[in-house]
């Protein structure tokens, strides 16, 4: 009886601590503000380059989340799947990529970590385009573990603002 009393005690303090990801649903309202032509990102592999502007990201199936951040309050994020991105050009099929920003912080992901976490590569926050002056235009976020972030229980290492630039390795 014992056993069990101590057992029970321990489950419910294990599932008191355990935090909800964030919800991330498929966007249900068009984008109210165009998209610009400005190129935004790089894709390079062995084979070259392509450049994505934020038209043609944002012609891909947009997702949204509401989460904050260390850096940003509660806010309403929209964006893209980033197994879409790596899909559509023949990239997932990699094992590695290096993503790096525009003040050249680079993070190494593996393709399993990217299935598993499910980051989005956000576009815009609360309705707008996330300005490059602050942290935009693309952000690399991981609803999945924004609460774990939050209380320091998981790294912020693999977030990445002003996202200009993936490197797939081969």
């Amino acid at each position: 009886m014992v056993r069990f009393v101590i057992t029970a005690f321990f489950i419910g303090a294990l599932m008191t601590n355990v935090s909800q990801a964030a919800e991330v649903k498929k966007l249900s309202t068009p984008i109210q503000i165009p998209p610009s032509d400005e190129a935004v990102l790089m894709i390079k592999d062995s084979a070259g380059k392509t450049i994505l502007t934020m038209k043609q990201l944002e012609n891909f199936p947009m997702y949204e989340t509401h989460m904050k951040t260390l850096w940003t309050p509660a806010s309403t994020w929209v964006g893209i799947k980033l197994v879409d991105l790596l899909s559509a050009y023949g990239a997932l099929s990699s094992e590695r990529f290096i993503f790096r920003a525009t003040n050249e912080y680079s993070i190494r992901l593996k393709r399993a970590d990217i299935e598993a976490g499910d980051p989005i590569v956000a576009t815009r926050i609360n309705g707008m385009p996330i300005d490059p002056e602050n942290k935009g235009p693309l952000f690399l976020i991981w609803p999945k573990v924004a609460e774990e972030v939050m209380s320091g229980t998981v790294a912020e290492s693999d977030w990445i603002w002003s996202l200009n630039k993936i490197e797939v390795i081969r």
